[in-house]
């Protein structure tokens, strides 16, 4: 399991440039689907026919990253953000190109500003500078396994999809299911727009992530799968809400309620979509409100893949 999310984890994924990632997810799933594709945006689709009515199950994938903008002739190479990087915690770190590559390290004027962020390439000379404008960078990603706590910068990524992966085999509903690994939600509502739109789903659940150690504080670590009443987009629909909830508590699999005053994932407006989308929001507790390196219980991990298993059987 850990080297399956530490390999997941690993994986280049910037806003508009997932490709490695959705490859991986495509190789890995097509054994058992019975439509596997990507649509037009990047997003990949995973089917697993059913009687029933359509329930879309979506997990963004999307990471912050960096473009070039252009190099000054004393050689610093300045950026733009894909995403939302906090300057202070970037600042200092390498980056990689798509291809894996450290190609510089992230220096900043002024910390706290993302404007004054530039890359050190390390070289005297511009015809040594290894990348170009345009290109696309990733701050180098890191992996620790501690006191059974997985950390990394996307960790709660390769969590949720190495979860959905391992289900995806032995799991049989009534429902027709689709599984949307969505791209470019980090930036503005993009992928999971689309792919509610061509889907069409009767119902959604969108598998994320809360910080358990946030301003709200209403998540707790280690106590069970969070399930999501309101935030800045949403309230969840009640009726879907305690089915959820009555399935989780029927078969003694522990949840925790959620109640965000504010942020959120914009994900949750597939509600509004359509004819309307009934649709709630499972979380993965995660610790490192702000940080670069995010924590993920294992028992954590356990709990959320038991009650997704419970949910979608």
């Amino acid at each position: 399991m850990i080297s399956k999310i530490k390999e997941i984890s690993g994986l280049f994924s910037v806003a508009g440039y997932e490709s490695k990632l959705t490859d991986y997810i495509l190789k890995e799933a097509e054994a058992y689907c019975d439509e596997c594709y990507t649509d037009k945006i990047g997003n990949v689709i995973l089917r697993k026919k059913g009687e029933g009515e359509k329930l879309l199950i979506n997990i963004p994938i999307s990471s912050d990253g960096l473009f070039i903008t252009f190099i000054t002739d004393d050689l610093k190479g300045h950026i733009k953000p894909i995403g939302n990087p906090e300057p202070s915690k970037i600042s200092g770190k390498a980056v990689v190109n798509e291809a894996g590559k450290t190609v510089g390290v992230i220096r900043a004027d002024a910390p706290d500003d993302i404007d004054s962020l530039y890359i050190d390439f390390g070289v005297s000379e511009k015809n040594d500078i290894p990348v170009k404008e345009g290109d696309v960078l990733s701050v180098k990603k890191e992996f620790y396994e501690i006191n059974n706590t997985l950390f990394s910068d996307t960790v709660e990524t390769g969590v949720l999809i190495y979860i959905v992966m391992s289900l995806l085999k032995d799991i049989k509903s009534d429902y027709d299911l689709y599984f949307a690994f969505t791209v470019m939600d980090n930036i503005g509502f993009k992928g999971a727009k689309t792919a509610a739109f061509s889907i069409k789903p009767d119902y959604a659940l969108i598998l994320s992530h809360s910080y358990c150690d946030g301003k709200d504080k209403t998540v707790k670590r280690d106590k069970g799968i969070a399930v999501r009443i309101t935030d800045s987009h949403f309230v969840s629909n009640k009726k879907m809400r305690d089915f959820i909830i009555d399935k989780l508590a029927s078969a003694g699999i522990p949840y925790q309620i959620e109640i965000l005053s504010k942020d959120g994932i914009v994900n949750n407006e597939i509600m509004y979509m359509n004819n309307g989308i009934l649709t709630l929001d499972l979380n993965l507790p995660v610790s490192g409100s702000g940080e670069l390196l995010k924590g993920v219980s294992i028992k954590d991990i356990e709990a959320y893949k038991n009650a997704i298993n419970k949910i979608l059987g």
